[in-house]
């Protein structure tokens, strides 16, 4: 597919398992600016600390979100760290908050601050990652870096591709 497209292969593959110990740390760096907090072993991102979140879609009260069984301050407070529940069987790290795994748009956010200096000048996706993917990596890093995760966010609609034989 990729030769069809002349997009040239990419040379590096980091796995997200090799960023663990720079995810708790910059997890605890959230919280030590009141950016995030601790609830029975889960840290959330507080969206109401940081007033630039939405920038790629408006948030409202009507935004449909998940059950709020984890009793976080606010509804749409996403996920940084989840704690280890049994059927997570061995995947799962040791943090100050106990046994759990990063979550998804920490894991990119990380990557993105370890590999690249926290600054991008193009960062591309699918319109599926606008939100909440690139809504919630870009809040972490911007939040706590005071700059732009992106010059530039191009995310676009699906490609179709019909293969000929």
């Amino acid at each position: 597919m990729s030769k069809s497209l002349k997009i040239l292969p990419n040379n590096h593959n980091p796995r997200a398992t090799e960023y663990v110990e720079e995810m708790i740390e910059f997890i605890q760096a959230l919280i030590n600016q009141d950016l995030a907090y601790e609830m029975n072993g889960n840290i959330f991102f507080d969206i109401e600390a940081y007033p630039k979140y939405g920038k790629f879609v408006n948030i409202s009260d009507d935004l449909e979100t998940e059950d709020n069984e984890l009793s976080k301050k606010n509804r749409n407070d996403f996920t940084l760290w989840k704690a280890k529940k049994d059927s997570d069987g061995d995947i799962f790290w040791n943090s100050d908050w106990g046994k759990g795994r990063p979550g998804w748009h920490t894991e990119c956010a990380v990557m993105i601050k370890t590999l690249f200096d926290g600054r991008l000048d193009i960062h591309c996706g699918g319109i599926d990652l606008k939100f909440p993917h690139h809504e919630n990596e870009s809040a972490q890093i911007e939040a706590i870096q005071k700059h732009n995760l992106s010059n530039y966010w191009l995310h676009a609609e699906h490609l179709n591709m019909e293969m000929k034989r």
